[in-house]
């Protein structure tokens, strides 16, 4: 086989399925090394994509409240928001797969009023702020770190209480962010 320009028979037998194999199956073949290598980029191009949109917002409450009785507090005054807090529904939804981080801080109206609040996910309270006010303006804050998937949705949720306090610039707030 050497006097024939092969090296090994390894490479005779390659060179003879190259003769054997029809022209649109190597092109076949060509076309799918090629799409792969496409596909690939695009995936790497998406991963980048993705990190460069931003997700974060601070929203507040633009009045005080002695009789907040809702179960949702909705906070409608946008400091910044990427357009993933809806300032009508009071809730975040995850714009994709992703750790976030979310905290609340309330200010209490009046004296002798108690109001929790619950950072909630998909239904399910993670972590709570428990003011006791036994003067005016005390204040109660919490942060979680949450593993969100998209369309996951989070919201402060009043768990008992209902006076908050607030001004211009705001006191009682909202903000949240993918880290």
């Amino acid at each position: 086989m050497a006097d024939k320009g092969f090296s090994n028979k390894d490479d005779f037998l390659m060179e003879g399925a190259q003769l054997i194999t029809p022209e649109i199956l190597r092109k076949d073949t060509q076309f799918t090394v090629a799409k792969n290598v496409v596909n690939a980029e695009i995936s790497n191009a998406r991963i980048h994509v993705e990190r460069v949109i931003a997700v974060g917002f601070t929203v507040s409450v633009t009045t005080e409240s002695t009789t907040w009785a809702g179960d949702i507090l909705v906070f409608p005054h946008n400091v910044t928001n990427t357009g993933h807090y809806n300032t009508q529904t009071g809730k975040f939804l995850s714009p994709r797969d992703g750790m976030y981080v979310f905290f609340v801080v309330a200010v209490s109206q009046t004296n002798n009023v108690d109001l929790r609040l619950d950072i909630v996910h998909d239904g399910n309270s993670k972590v709570r702020t428990d003011l006791h006010s036994s003067d005016h303006y005390q204040t109660a804050s919490n942060l979680a770190v949450l593993k969100l998937d998209r369309g996951d949705t989070v919201w402060v949720k009043r768990s008992s209480g209902k006076g908050y306090h607030t001004t211009t610039p705001p006191y009682t707030s909202f903000s949240g962010f993918l880290l």
